[in-house]
């Protein structure tokens, strides 16, 4: 996400301003997504103005846009899935639908209803699915003692409203009728 907004905003094309809600502090996989965010829009027009962190949970973040929305000085909204579909329905209350972009920093559900609807303008997927799927594989195998590859990567694809890729959302996303089941029972 910081590579698109780089692109999108060098150095000297105006300043832009972006609230930063990456989610819960302590969680493993979020100060790495800050650091990286921030070394790709280190020599942009893009400024953090304000980081706040909070649980995924949707109040939450809700209230961390709540708490910044109000000054006006906000011309995107960088943050966790939660945070953006927090943030879609703040900003279609607050009438300010265009006059705010969102990233995201994964993909969910929602956040790809905001991509093909337009309200989201990015968000990277690692294919979730696809991972959860290759990992059963590699457990199968040992298992089974059947060699193995030791490291799987599924690539990161950047989608944004006009990249949509289908097949990576298919393997980023569970089916919309899908519901986990937490007890398998053995044969």
């Amino acid at each position: 996400m910081g590579e698109y907004l780089a692109e999108k905003h060098p150095k000297g094309s105006g300043k832009k301003r972006v609230l930063l809600l990456p989610g819960p502090q302590a969680s493993g996989g979020t100060k790495p997504v800050v650091e990286g965010f921030l070394v790709s829009i280190a020599n942009t027009d893009i400024e953090v103005v304000v980081t706040l962190w909070a649980d995924n949970d949707k109040e939450k973040q809700r209230n961390l846009f709540q708490q910044v929305i109000d000054d006006g000085k906000i011309d995107y909204v960088v943050g966790s899935a939660v945070a953006i579909e927090a943030a879609i329905s703040e900003i279609r209350s607050a009438q300010l639908v265009g006059q705010i972009g969102l990233v995201s920093t994964y993909l969910s559900h929602g956040v790809y209803r905001g991509l093909l609807r337009g309200r989201v303008e990015f968000a990277p997927t690692d294919k979730m699915a696809l991972q959860g799927r290759l990992s059963i594989r590699q457990a199968v195998n040992f298992l089974n003692q059947v060699p193995y590859e030791y490291k799987i990567e599924p690539t990161i694809d950047a989608l944004t409203p006009n990249t949509i890729n289908e097949e990576a959302v298919l393997d980023s996303l569970s089916p919309s009728k899908y519901r986990p089941t937490f007890n398998v029972e053995p044969n």
